[in-house]
């Protein structure tokens, strides 16, 4: 009956919530507590599909967003990290959405929230990235 969202008492609600990631606020609403607990059990922690859900969870608007895996910001390879690109004018609360993103996001993983728009920052990287491979490509290439 404990472990049975629908049949919980009330007073066990916030104690349900941390075996799937979820802090019950205090004081909220029995049908609120209820339905943060059902839709964050449908998502898996430590996917990408967790910390997208908890990056949309904070945005406001079209949420829009990019997720970078396998990258640190300064657009190096490491599989142990990973950037959540943003647009500032759409994050509702950046602490609240840091906060959710570590809370199930895998451990070990390193990440960086940046408030950019998100097509500008990919734009910026992709043209960071191609003057990388001509460089290397020129530096490689014997006159």
């Amino acid at each position: 009956m404990l472990l049975d969202v629908a049949s919980a008492p009330y007073g066990a609600l916030q104690w349900l919530g941390q075996f799937c990631g979820v802090a019950v606020p205090t004081g909220a609403a029995d049908a609120t507590a209820r339905t943060m607990i059902l839709q964050e059990s449908q998502m898996q922690r430590c996917t990408p599909s967790a910390v997208i859900s908890a990056v949309q969870r904070h945005l406001s608007g079209s949420q829009e967003y990019v997720l970078v895996e396998r990258v640190r910001v300064d657009g190096n390879s490491d599989g142990y990290w990973f950037i959540v690109v943003v647009s500032p004018e759409q994050v509702i609360d950046a602490n609240q959405l840091i906060a959710d993103v570590n809370a199930v996001k895998p451990g070990g993983l390193r990440w960086v929230l940046v408030q950019s728009d998100p097509y500008v920052w990919c734009e910026a990287q992709q043209e960071w990235l191609n003057d990388a491979m001509v460089w290397t490509a020129t530096a490689t290439t014997r006159p």
